[in-house]
């Protein structure tokens, strides 16, 4: 059978037709693939990650903390350190792995990215971190590895697919509308089918982890990640959009046999995923093997929970150090509470749920010690 995680770059929760989700930002959402795998499976509809790629898919693959890992000092030399990650437990239960990822042919490999490629090709047998051509596509690599022999049921194999389809689509990526990242989610939507079928998921019999790690920003926030200059009160107004939920929040949903549909709404973040997906047993996976996790793991489980982002590219109000060796907002949300810090804003702090700007000392006390001690000397 197939253990398959198949993470869509820059794929927002809130743009996937459900229930829930009729339209996104005020444009209806159609069916497709994806909204057909979601609608039959055991759903997280309040999973978080770190708004970027790198941070929230290293934790994702190894659990490690992302401090501890410098994930939010990608430049440090010893950032993305080696651990064991997602493929070292499927080996150990005699699976096959197998890594794929359709990143853009002139994607970089060195410097921090190939510190994380390491870590996270690390105990795969068969890798590809890149297209080798424009055209290169799944096939292609089944073919250059000789893997088909692999591709039936007869063999236990795991793959994770990083599909950069979505975040690569110049409808989705740059100067997008709510119209056109919704137009570019149902392109990738087909890749999605089309990659499935070629190592022969088949939904009765193999389980499928799907995942995003973040959303993405629309016109005319994104120009606060490329270089033309905006002005300070532009980027005032546009910051905040930087912590909204169709950017920060993921999609995370597990297909397997014999699922009974369900919506889990405990807030989700990156190192539980991890938790998730490297204890799934081989076999006897049911709703209630995932209801015992949950309850098991409710240590771990937090209904008030604190997550940190990298600023963006434009922020005028911190310098180059803290850009790229600290992550300057941070967020408390619960059910009843979302209060962001952004670290040398004029606006400190603000509260989403009643859109307005808040004192530091209104800060729920937790809040306020990891914020001064993540901005210490000592750290």
């Amino acid at each position: 059978m197939n253990y398959i995680l198949y993470l869509l770059d820059g794929l927002s929760p809130l743009s996937v037709k459900n229930s829930k989700n009729i339209q996104f930002k005020g444009k209806k959402i159609h069916e497709n693939y994806i909204s057909k795998l979601q609608k039959n499976s055991v759903n997280f509809s309040n999973s978080f990650g770190y708004g970027e790629t790198f941070a929230t898919t290293y934790q994702y693959f190894t659990g490690a903390n992302i401090y501890n890992s410098n994930c939010d000092a990608f430049n440090l030399f010893n950032s993305f350190p080696v651990k064991k990650n997602l493929a070292y437990f499927f080996k150990k239960k005699n699976f096959n792995t197998f890594l794929y990822r359709n990143a853009d042919e002139n994607h970089p490999l060195g410097g921090f990215y190939g510190r994380y490629f390491k870590s996270i090709a690390e105990n795969f047998d068969y890798i590809s971190l890149k297209k080798k051509s424009k055209n290169y596509k799944i096939d292609n690599f089944i073919l250059d590895q000789r893997i088909e022999k692999y591709l039936n049921q007869n063999n236990n194999n795991f793959f994770l697919i990083h599909d950069y389809s979505l975040h690569d689509n110049p409808k989705a990526y740059q100067n997008a509308t709510p119209k056109s990242y919704l137009e570019a989610v149902n392109e990738a939507s087909l890749v999605v089918e089309s990659n499935l079928k070629k190592i022969n998921y088949v939904e009765k019999k193999d389980v499928l982890i799907f995942l995003s790690d973040h959303g993405l920003n629309l016109s005319p926030y994104d120009k606060m990640h490329f270089k033309n200059a905006l002005t300070k009160q532009d980027y005032q107004n546009y910051y905040l959009n930087l912590l909204s939920d169709e950017k920060i929040k993921t999609t995370f949903f597990i297909k397997f046999p014999k699922i009974s549909k369900k919506n889990i709404k405990t807030i989700i973040t990156p190192n539980l995923v991890f938790n998730i997906i490297k204890d799934l047993p081989s076999n006897n996976l049911n709703n209630q093997y995932l209801t015992n996790f949950l309850k098991n793991n409710n240590n771990k489980i937090k209904n008030r929970v604190i997550i940190s982002f990298r600023a963006a590219e434009q922020d005028p109000f911190n310098n180059f150090f803290f850009k790229n060796y600290f992550h300057c907002h941070f967020l408390f949300f619960s059910n009843n509470k979302k209060i962001s810090y952004s670290h040398n804003h004029p606006n400190i702090c603000y509260d989403f749920l009643n859109k307005k700007k808040i004192s530091l000392e209104k800060k729920i006390k937790k809040f306020q010690i990891i914020i001064q001690n993540y901005f210490s000397i000592k750290s």
